[in-house]
């Protein structure tokens, strides 16, 4: 619908002029109820607290906190095997540990994204996951391929998961993965990094590095 240039660091006059709310919590947010989740025992507090899926997630660099209703931890998954790819440039190793950036529940299925915050050739272009975990048995039942999702936050909309890949020098891209399967169905190229998704009264409303995206959901 439309693309206009930012500012890089008014973030906070997009989420204001566009009336958006990133469907979470941290210990920084102003003005925003305390999800009342407490902290994990041995883990302490979570880094951040996802909204947006049918339980409350704590997410934490190599764990995901599940809670119940009661704001209880009901789950807790260790993602420490997803934390180093394979190998790595000479050089680079301190740079390419990957954290989990965001997580959501729905319909019994897990969705985390999990990546480094550098150079993809640094980890010789494997980050930048999402990955599918059932619920129950904590069975991991898919994961994307590489490079499909560095943004702070993706959607699940109903078959689809709408997240973006982009850094320095990289191709920039948002993309719409299959829920059920995880395959890559369909790319837009964007100018720069895709940072932030939130969809509003039937659009997409997407933050990039230096640019501000609105598309219309279909």
């Amino acid at each position: 619908v439309s693309v206009e240039k930012n500012e890089i660091i008014d973030e906070h006059l997009w989420f204001r002029d566009n009336d958006l709310q990133l469907p979470a919590w941290n210990g920084g947010d102003a003005g925003r109820p305390d999800p009342g989740v407490p902290p994990v025992t041995g883990l302490g507090p979570a880094r951040l607290v996802t909204l947006d899926g049918d339980v409350p997630i704590g997410v934490y660099p190599h764990h995901l906190a599940i809670f119940d209703a009661h704001g209880e931890p009901d789950l807790l998954y260790d993602l420490r095997a997803f934390a180093w790819a394979p190998s790595a440039e000479v050089g680079d190793e301190a740079f390419v540990e990957q954290e989990a950036t965001w997580a959501t529940v729905k319909g019994g299925v897990l969705y985390a994204s999990i990546g480094h915050r550098t150079y993809a050739k640094s980890s010789h272009g494997k980050n930048a996951y999402l990955q599918a975990f059932d619920l129950p048995t904590g069975r991991m039942t898919w994961r994307s391929a590489p490079l499909v999702c560095n943004m702070r936050n993706f959607l699940v909309r109903g078959p689809v998961i709408v997240c973006g890949y982009g850094f320095t020098a990289e191709p920039d891209f948002l993309h719409l993965v299959d829920r059920s399967t995880g395959a890559l169905l369909e790319k837009e190229p964007l100018k720069t990094g895709p940072d932030l998704v939130i969809e509003r009264d039937g659009r997409l409303f997407v933050r990039t590095y230096d640019r501000d995206y609105v598309f219309e959901v279909r």
